[in-house]
């Protein structure tokens, strides 16, 4: 992170808690909306925010770089996450993770060559430490104790955007921009294979790809065996959404799909990464679930020169051995979610943030963040807190309570929940919870089966229950 990113972020931070989340108008983007300042303490910011994103996007400083080096072997760097006693496995976690990661640096100036210091912004009054306008690692972790099992540093003049990994907790494709402290989705990235084997003399490794740089990518998913990359891509201007899939051997183009349909893939803000939960493989790889985002406009309220509106979120399957090239008429819709916004806070799926698939195909898990409709914003109310699981085969039936919290706070505090990892079945979720604007930790990170929460160590930069580019 830059030091104007850094005195953004403080700003915004404290000036957050006066300010109330507005559910906003969903409307087709435009070019300009694909670009977004980039946080090095990166963060997946609800669509409905976007509006408050615009000064963080005027402070980014563009920094040209180039792209170098093809196999990169681990770069170990001592101890990152603090070891913590053992957490019994829940329900086949995954043991590892990999994510973004920034270490953070002492307070004081680095000398330059030219004899002055590198700026270096503290991150909150009193604290040690800071974040210096440099590339992105990867942090290699250990899920249940918090060790560090390696650091990978990127190519020269790159950092590190997005992060996917196979079933195994082993494979993992990563990808790369070249403006580090800056965010363009519509900046190209290229692609690496990220093979890591703890215990080993080379606990990390990573080899780049034969996949083309791609633009303006929404999300990128690697397959459950690892042998295909699945890359979905925003419409820029006149060009057409797109969802394409390569092989992760050969770099060669499988198939693609396209369409015109601009509700598909998420079209929101995000500062941090390439969503890796936006596109899921399910079915034994044979299909690819994606989500529809849309806004629909009602009846006009009596009295008013507005109207009412409608958000209608969509879980739809498209079978990549079936041909086509039509994302919409080639998938078929197997969940579907609407709600007034007329209530910030409605019962069910919180819109925005994207649902995720579980890899047999049957289940759809959310989060739901339901509060009591109220025109107080510092009225202390309670808060319903839940992760929930739809059935596939009965999308309209009601959904299952993985696991819910009461949390009596102020209609200001704006709580916010997030799924991160979800097992085959949908039944085991890795999950976070923010509350109100601390962006520096969770209120909660853990696993949540059979009702019951597992606390897990939180990895770094994991922060305000919705973290940078992280994968199991």
């Amino acid at each position: 992170m830059n030091p104007i990113e850094d005195q953004v972020r403080a700003a915004t931070r404290a000036e957050a808690s006066t300010l109330r989340e507005v559910r906003p108008l969903r409307l087709p983007p435009d070019a300009a909306a694909h670009r977004v300042a980039r946080s090095r303490v990166a963060v997946r910011w609800p669509r409905r925010w976007q509006g408050w994103l615009a000064p963080v996007a005027a402070a980014a400083v563009v920094i040209a770089l180039a792209i170098s080096l093809v196999t990169i072997r681990d770069n170990s760097n001592g101890p990152v996450v603090p070891p913590t006693g053992p957490v019994p496995a829940a329900a086949g976690v995954p043991e590892y993770y990999v994510t973004l990661y920034t270490p953070p640096q002492p307070a004081t100036p680095t000398p330059t060559a030219t004899g002055g210091s590198a700026p270096c912004i503290a991150l909150a009054p009193g604290k040690p430490e800071c974040r210096p306008a440099s590339p992105t690692d990867l942090l290699v972790g250990d899920t249940f104790t918090g060790a560090k099992v390696s650091v990978v540093s990127p190519p020269k003049g790159t950092s590190f955007y997005g992060v996917t990994g196979a079933a195994d907790d082993r494979t993992f494709v990563v990808d790369t921009d070249t403006t580090p402290g800056v965010s363009d989705v519509c900046q190209p990235r290229t692609f690496y294979l990220l093979k890591i084997a703890p215990g080993s003399s080379s606990p990390a490794q990573l080899t780049r790809l034969g996949v083309p740089p791609l633009s303006c990518i929404a999300a990128i998913a690697l397959s459950g065996s690892g042998r295909e990359l699945a890359v979905a891509l925003l419409g820029k201007g006149s060009a057409l959404e797109q969802l394409r899939i390569y092989s992760v051997a050969s770099g060669q183009l499988l198939h693609s799909w396209s369409t015109r349909n601009s509700s598909v893939f998420d079209q929101g803000a995000d500062l941090g990464n390439d969503e890796n939960r936006g596109v899921s493989w399910v079915d034994g790889d044979r299909e690819l679930a994606f989500p529809t985002f849309l806004l629909v406009r009602g009846a006009k309220v009596p009295g008013r020169n507005q109207w009412d509106f409608t958000e209608q979120e969509t879980v739809r399957m498209l079978d990549v051995s079936a041909g086509g090239s039509d994302l919409i008429k080639d998938s078929r819709v197997v969940w579907s979610t609407s709600s007034p916004t007329t209530n910030n806070y409605p019962p069910g799926c919180q819109w925005g943030f994207d649902p995720m698939v579980s890899a047999d195909g049957k289940t759809v898990v959310c989060v739901s963040v339901n509060a009591p409709a109220t025109a107080q914003l510092k009225k202390v109310v309670p808060w319903r807190l839940s992760w929930l699981a739809y059935s596939v085969s009965a999308p309209k039936a009601p959904p299952r309570t993985l696991y819910e919290v009461t949390v009596d706070a102020p209609l200001s505090s704006s709580e916010q929940l997030a799924q991160l990892w979800i097992n085959a079945s949908g039944s085991t979720v890795i999950g976070a919870r923010g509350s109100g604007f601390d962006l520096e930790k969770p209120a909660f990170f853990g696993a949540i089966s059979g009702g019951a929460v597992r606390s897990l160590p939180v990895p770094p930069d994991v922060i305000f229950g919705a973290p940078p580019a992280i994968a199991w």
